[in-house]
């Protein structure tokens, strides 16, 4: 299960995504997605975070320079 230090990590390496996503999201799987905190244990792993994050850095990021 995904703790918060593994989100803090992960968060601090990548952009977080746009609002649209994160609706996308919270549409996909409202028992792992959700904006406040549930009364039970998240069911995200790190392994499943680390992807999520970096596809939104991913989405946001400027176009690399060529040159």
């Amino acid at each position: 299960m995904a703790t918060q230090a593994d989100v803090r990590r992960i968060a601090l390496s990548v952009r977080v995504a746009t609002l649209d996503d994160k609706e996308v999201l919270l549409a996909l799987d409202q028992k792992k997605f959700f904006t406040e905190p549930p009364r039970s244990s998240p069911a995200v792993t790190a392994r499943e975070l680390r992807p999520l994050i970096t596809e939104a850095w991913r989405c946001q990021a400027p176009k690399a320079k060529k040159g």
